[in-house]
């Protein structure tokens, strides 16, 4: 049980002992409130911050420096996340961020759809995956659509597997670690791509802020209400990696500053 339902707040009602009562936060409208104060934040600013990219990247018509593979990384981890939670002691917050994740990533892809970006030669050497979501916008289309069909036979499967290994506390326990790695590493392959064009010019500042801020909640959350350790290790990697891609940012846009002095 998460500590903030734990909590229990004591009022004095006069100077007399016999007067002396405690209110518990089991009245309905406080328990709601104390909770809302705890969740809402949990669920809303990790995903927050894909707003401000999927702005930016339709008003500058280009998704160049942002890999859609972080939203790849996204859906493959929050849907194992859904299936983790049936059967894990995880609270409804986990669910709902999953869920709003998930509505993110698939606002995010309809903006990269909608536009075509060359393949420049620095991203040759990528992975093929990652340039076909660089080129025209037909390719686009059908890497869209193949994205979804693969995603909806993942879900099937893990479906099946659930429902066949519902009492199975190793199955629960890989599946658990499994979301938990997805959703680790998936900055990775924005660190990468900002490592490789040695620039950040299309990636979303506030989309890493909120990266940040968001993760570092999510993590001391997790500790918090004694969610399941694969979500507190995954959010503690994720940290380390915005903290990286912020780095990097700050790094990238020093160096502007400085050329467009000279």
């Amino acid at each position: 049980m998460c500590i903030r339902d734990r909590l229990n707040i004591n009022a004095v009602y006069g100077h007399s002992p016999h007067r002396l009562r405690y209110l518990s936060y089991n009245n309905t409208s406080n328990m709601f409130l104390v909770k809302a104060i705890f969740d809402i934040p949990y669920i809303l600013v990790p995903s927050a911050g894909y707003y401000y990219q999927y702005k930016e990247i339709e008003e500058k018509g280009t998704s160049e420096g942002f890999s859609p593979l972080v939203c790849t990384f996204i859906l493959v981890s929050m849907i194992a996340r859904i299936f983790f939670w049936t059967l894990a002691t995880a609270g409804v917050p986990v669910l709902l961020q999953a869920l709003v994740l998930i509505a993110s990533q698939a606002r995010v892809k309809v903006s990269v759809g909608r536009i075509a970006v060359p393949v420049p030669e620095v991203y040759e050497a990528q992975n093929s995956f990652d340039v076909a979501c660089q080129s025209p916008h037909e390719a686009q289309y059908l890497l869209s659509l193949l994205l979804v069909i693969l995603l909806i036979l993942y879900t099937f499967v893990l479906h099946l597997l659930t429902g066949s290994l519902k009492g199975n506390h190793t199955y629960a326990q890989l599946l658990g670690a499994f979301a938990a790695l997805a959703e680790a590493f998936l900055a990775a392959p924005q660190f990468y791509r900002s490592f490789a064009t040695k620039s950040t010019e299309g990636l979303s500042h506030k989309l890493v802020l909120l990266w940040t801020a968001g993760d570092f909640y999510k993590m001391v959350y997790n500790v918090v209400c004694d969610e399941p350790v694969q979500l507190v290790i995954a959010a503690g990697i994720q940290l380390l990696l915005d903290t990286l891609i912020l780095l990097q940012t700050w790094i990238h846009a020093k160096e502007k500053s400085l050329r467009s002095k000279e």
